[in-house]
């Protein structure tokens, strides 16, 4: 249960973080359209960007984590209960590292779907 109240408390701390970055991205540049997303390869490198502000907050919190779990170690004395609560914190820290690095293969995943769908002749068609 402690495990689901720490998973919840982290998405929400990073929803905090992220819903701002969001907000920014809608708003339009000077200077350019309203949105600058305009075809495939746009769309894959504003994930791109987006998955690299994320892999970083995650993997920053995930050595805060890590931190926190070998201090609590190393103040344990002995306490069976501290040293269970920070093997939890080094676990859900291994997670985190482990997510965030599963998250960078979201934009290879998007561009093998999203560009290289496009058959070589459709290609060749659409440039003559």
């Amino acid at each position: 249960m402690k495990f689901i109240a720490y998973i919840l408390t982290f998405s929400l701390a990073l929803s905090f973080v992220a819903l701002p970055l969001g907000v920014l991205a809608a708003l339009p540049i000077a200077g350019t359209s309203v949105s600058p997303v305009t075809n495939a390869e746009d769309l894959v490198g504003t994930i791109e960007s987006i998955v690299s502000w994320v892999f970083t907050i995650l993997i920053i919190a995930a050595v805060f984590m890590v931190l926190i779990a070998a201090f609590q170690f190393v103040t344990a004395g002995g306490s069976a209960d501290t040293i269970s609560s920070a093997r939890q914190k080094l676990l859900m820290a291994v997670v985190g590292i482990l997510l965030a690095f599963f998250a960078q293969a979201i934009p290879i995943v998007l561009k093998n779907i999203l560009i290289s769908s496009v058959p070589p002749a459709a290609e060749e068609e659409e440039s003559e």
